[in-house]
C-alpha cells in the first residue's frame, strides 16, 4: 500500500477555511447588527420574535466557528507531521546508502 499526502493542498485547504471562516463570520455580524438595529425602524411582536432568534442562532455560530478553526488545526498538524515524517525516512534511507 502507498500512502501519499499532498501536504501542500492540505495546508491549502486549511488557508482557504480560514478565509471562509472569516467570511462567515463578517456575514453573520452584519445579520446580528442588522437585528439590534431594527429597533429604529421596527417595532412589536415580530421583531422581538426575529431578534430571539438571531440571539440564540448566536451560540450555534460560535460553536461552527470553534469547530472549523480546529478542523484547520489539525490539518496544518498533519500537513506538519506528514513533512516531518518524510524527511526523517529521507534521512535514514541516506544514512542507510551511505549517503550524508
Amino acid at each position: 500500500m502507498k500512502l501519499t499526502i499532498d501536504t501542500v493542498a492540505v495546508e491549502s485547504i486549511s488557508t482557504t477555511v480560514e478565509e471562509l471562516i472569516e467570511q462567515y463570520k463578517s456575514q453573520y455580524q452584519k445579520v446580528y447588527e442588522s437585528a439590534t438595529n431594527m429597533s429604529t425602524y421596527w417595532d412589536g411582536d415580530a421583531k422581538k420574535t426575529y431578534v430571539e432568534k438571531v440571539e440564540a442562532f448566536k451560540t450555534d455560530f460560535q460553536n461552527m466557528v470553534e469547530v472549523l478553526v480546529n478542523y484547520t488545526i489539525k490539518l496544518k498538524a498533519i500537513a506538519k507531521r506528514y513533512n516531518e515524517a518524510e524527511t526523517n525516512a529521507k534521512s535514514i534511507a541516506d544514512k542507510m546508502s551511505g549517503i550524508k
